[in-house]
């Protein structure tokens, strides 16, 4: 069985972390992603208070959230601070659960893969824009006063 959350047990089998398509998903696609994933965990006790879902694989769960903003909430920044957080939280006896000291690491590592694809999607704006467009850029950036990088 594959082992893919930090804790002490194994995943269910049926995790599908590691099967990712290279194609970018469709409507359809990305609503069977998302089923998928759910389906995977979709474990209830009945508590005094409510069911209550058992999560056996947090990053699956990560993975889950991830769709249903992709899905649902392109635009709601807040949706994706609260997936962030819930990714580089961290559990120290010292600290306690949250975004703490030990959260740094990840958060540092979330940030780097922001500039790269923010970078990556700057790099494809230059290279469909035409000799005019390529002006006015230019025009913009010397007057905020950002100097090219070469």
């Amino acid at each position: 069985m594959p082992r893919c959350c930090a804790r002490p047990a194994p995943c269910s089998a049926r995790c599908p972390r590691g099967k990712a398509s290279s194609r970018s998903p469709t409507g359809t696609r990305r609503r069977n992603l998302h089923t998928r994933a759910k389906a995977a965990q979709n474990e209830f006790q009945n508590q005094q208070w409510g069911p209550v879902r058992i999560v056996h694989c947090w990053p699956l769960l990560l993975v889950e959230e991830g769709l249903a903003i992709y899905r649902w909430h392109a635009d709601s920044p807040s949706h994706g601070y609260k997936l962030a957080a819930d990714w580089a939280q961290n559990y120290d006896s010292r600290h306690g659960n949250g975004l703490n000291g030990p959260s740094r690491g990840k958060l540092h590592e979330l940030v780097r893969f922001m500039f790269a694809v923010e970078a990556i999607e700057e790099d494809e704006v230059v290279k469909s824009a035409s000799p005019a467009e390529m002006d006015a850029l230019s025009a913009v950036v010397r007057n905020r006063g950002f100097r090219a990088q070469t």
